[in-house]
């Protein structure tokens, strides 16, 4: 999930623990990650720029979750 900063994740976060930590999921707080049981990975992080957008380059993932998206200030 990205919103513009990870301060503004914090509601999404705590709703996700509430969710996740009963299917066994590990959280690793400075990661904001979370470790499914079986592999799966769920992560939160910011995305403000483009430059921001490019350290996601050749990734994989399987679905990505852009809550807030509006003009750039690059």
């Amino acid at each position: 999930m990205f919103r513009k900063t990870t301060v503004s994740a914090e509601d999404a976060i705590e709703r996700s623990r509430e969710i996740y930590e009963p299917l066994g999921g590990q959280f690793n707080a400075s990661k904001l990650r979370w470790r499914m049981p079986h592999g799966g990975r769920v992560g939160f992080a910011y995305l403000e720029t483009v430059k921001d957008a490019d350290q996601y380059q050749d990734r994989n993932v399987s679905d990505i979750w852009v809550e807030e998206a509006g003009p750039s200030a690059a």
